[in-house]
């Protein structure tokens, strides 16, 4: 290399793989730097630099207004094998649509053939041409059967540690297993398809998902809990890599993928070549900023299109993606280089196992350590962890437009909320929770008032009559929420007749309210909320 532009290049040994980091050749590095400071100033790395669009911050979606958006409609038929259709609005009040195949659905020999999962979601993608929207259809890709987006995956392995057999390994999944399904909240405004299955990765385990759709929200969330009381305690070391699925996010089962990336401690991403090109083990990459939320995100060569996962939590609040190998990636934090990581090492499954044969895999998926499922104790991420009695976590699911990012948008969205104060004035603001969905344990909540299991903001109604709360957001500055989603327990009315954001007011026609049957009220405020805000609902 030309001394004018080449700088150090160190080498470090991960998994046995030589893997060139660190220092870049400066024309490069300040290529890198600069596309990642326009992409997101506050941690200085977000997404795939010198081939981006507009940049990823607070975008134009702190410009949204769900105000006036339709409400959420399901087709379901008369059979619990039927499928199930959602439709809902997004944050720009376009439409949105979520197709589940029911998991008690059977062949024409009576043998589950799986279900539980999305195998087609559409939105709009906003256009200069007339009528200013294009439909996208997302459908399942049906790549070695995985026909969408959803599935529950477990691997676990065939021995004990330290045998032949444990280093072997199988895998419990829902793409063949018997199921039931219910919708356990089906309001105007929000809506729950919940799924269950009795799997066995290595012994029983009960495991429970729901999905969380919302009047005024882009991604749907998704969660789960595993549920291993059935295996008793230590008997399983399964991980998870649920939500698991091969979905065409720009309407293309054969378009090439640009590239991948990734949040655990820091954001890992892929850097394009000169001119663009598709994703190779030979691509460079960037893993030098600071992450908080955890989130992984691939996105499309050729079309203006991404998809990916968002947690609910910081990632040093509940570390998530797996931790496959002991020190596989920690050595590579803070540095960059070229030729990625070894593919077992990835914390997230992402296409990196079909990366060597195929250019357009649209496989996407979460990661959590072995022993994630089942075991009282396990290491991960320097952390001793527990997966026993339960596990459990929620991810937004982001698809859409890659030019503004959908999935660092839901990122900036959650590092806004975790910085954010909420007070109560009349009511309280929730402490603790049930420690995740299909679980009644209590746990206390590391940021007051804010739920990760339904990624909304949760108080108790006033005692004396039920029928109202008021509080105080503290917001940081420079930051907003966009449209804060609020979940009052203790709700004794049947409805909302008067939200107050400061000395806004508005009436009941204008917002997104589902009371449930447990007396639950869900919902969002049609306001960007900025600053110190008082709000009051009644």
């Amino acid at each position: 290399m030309p001394n004018e532009t080449a700088r150090t290049v160190a080498a470090v040994i991960v998994a046995g793989s030589m893997i060139l980091v660190a220092r870049l050749p400066a024309a490069q590095e300040t290529a890198i730097r600069e596309a990642n400071d326009s992409l997101d100033a506050s941690a200085a790395a977000a997404a795939d630099a010198g081939d981006h669009g507009p940049p990823v911050g607070p975008l134009g979606r702190l410009e949204r207004s769900g105000i006036g958006c339709a409400p959420i409609t399901v087709t379901d038929g008369p059979s619990p094998a039927d499928d199930v259709t959602i439709r809902w609005s997004d944050a720009t009040c376009h439409p949105r649509s979520a197709v589940f195949v029911s998991p008690e659905k059977r062949d024409e020999k009576g043998a589950p053939t799986g279900g539980g999962y999305i195998r087609e979601l559409t939105y709009e993608r906003l256009t200069e041409q007339p009528g200013g929207a294009e439909t996208i259809r997302a459908a399942g890709t049906g790549v070695n059967g995985w026909n969408g987006f959803g599935y529950v995956v477990a691997h676990y392995p065939l021995g004990a540690r330290g045998t032949p057999e444990g280093e072997s390994y199988d895998a419990a999944e829902t793409i063949h297993a018997a199921g039931t399904h219910l919708l356990a909240l089906r309001g105007p405004h929000h809506v729950i398809y919940r799924a269950s299955w009795r799997l066995s990765p290595g012994g029983p385990v009960d495991v429970t998902v729901e999905w969380l759709f919302a009047t005024g929200r882009d991604a749907p969330l998704f969660s789960i809990t595993y549920d291993a009381r059935p295996a008793g305690p230590g008997t399983l070391r399964a991980d998870s890599r649920a939500p698991y699925g091969d979905m065409a996010f720009e309407g293309d089962p054969d378009a090439p993928i640009g590239g991948v990336a990734w949040g655990d401690k820091y954001r890992f991403t892929s850097l394009p070549a000169a001119g663009g090109s598709t994703l190779t083990f030979a691509s460079s990459w960037d893993y030098r900023a600071p992450n908080v939320v955890p989130f992984d995100r691939i996105w499309s060569r050729d079309h203006d299109a991404e998809m990916g996962l968002v947690a609910t939590t910081r990632w040093t609040d509940k570390p998530q993606g797996g931790d496959y190998g002991p020190k596989a990636l920690q050595p590579l934090w803070g540095t960059a280089g070229r030729g990625l990581p070894t593919d077992w090492a990835w914390p997230y499954q992402i296409d990196q196992y079909d990366l060597p044969w195929a250019d357009s895999s649209h496989r996407l998926a979460w990661g959590m350590t072995f022993g994630a499922v089942g075991q009282p104790s396990y290491s991960a991420w320097d952390r001793v962890l527990s997966g026993y009695p339960f596990q459990s976590y929620s991810v937004h699911v982001a698809i859409g437009p890659r030019d503004q990012s959908a999935v660092m948008a839901e990122v900036k969205t959650m590092e806004t909320i975790l910085q954010t104060d909420i007070r109560a004035t009349r009511g309280h603001v929730a402490s603790e929770a049930p420690g995740g969905i299909a679980r009644t344990d209590p746990v206390s909540l590391t940021l007051p008032g804010w739920d990760p299991t339904y990624a909304a903001w949760t108080m108790e109604a006033d005692g004396h009559g039920g029928g109202m709360v008021s509080g105080h957001f503290r917001v940081p500055p420079g930051e907003a929420l966009d449209s804060p989603m609020i979940r009052v327990l203790g709700w004794t009315k049947p409805g909302v007749t008067k939200v107050t954001v400061n000395r806004d007011a508005f009436a009941a026609a204008a917002l997104f309210a589902t009371v449930d049957a447990d007396h639950t009220l869900w919902l969002t405020l049609p306001k960007m909320i900025r600053g110190d805000q008082d709000f009051s609902i009644e």
